[in-house]
């Protein structure tokens, strides 16, 4: 900042900073002054879960589902392109009303012992083949 205190490590800034900075570097090699960086905040956001959000937006302090929203749709604003806002849009809105389960329960299949294979569980739930008949094993 022209004031010398850093500006903080935000998109929101980074963003602005970017474009500056390369018209900068354009006067430079044509040997024109530099001009200085000056942005004032336009607000933070930050989702802090379970559909919920809190917000400060030109100085009024917001909290719950509605900067959530903001949130979501500011985010949604810089996804690059119109077929990715999309996909991200509608996973979104699913994930809203068909969370994922917490608890998976894990299917595998099992081979049927037989004198040639034998198989022992592991701890971890994966099973071992061995050509060694169980009893030879010991």
């Amino acid at each position: 900042m022209p004031d010398g205190t850093p500006c903080p490590p935000t998109a929101q800034f980074a963003l602005r900073q970017g474009p500056q900075l390369a018209a900068n570097i354009a006067r430079q090699v044509r040997g024109e002054p530099t001009r200085p960086f000056g942005y004032q905040p336009k607000g933070l956001m930050s989702a802090i879960g379970h559909n919920r959000a809190v917000a400060r937006v030109y100085g009024i302090n917001l909290s719950g589902f509605i900067p959530w929203l903001l949130w979501r749709g500011f985010y949604l604003l810089y996804i690059p392109t119109l077929a990715r806002k999309a996909r991200l849009y509608l996973e979104w809105n699913w994930a809203m009303f068909f969370p994922p389960d917490i608890a998976h329960l894990r299917f595998t299949r099992t081979v049927e012992d037989s004198d040639e294979v034998s198989q022992d569980q592991g701890a971890q739930g994966v099973t071992e083949h061995s050509p060694t008949p169980v009893a030879e094993r010991v």
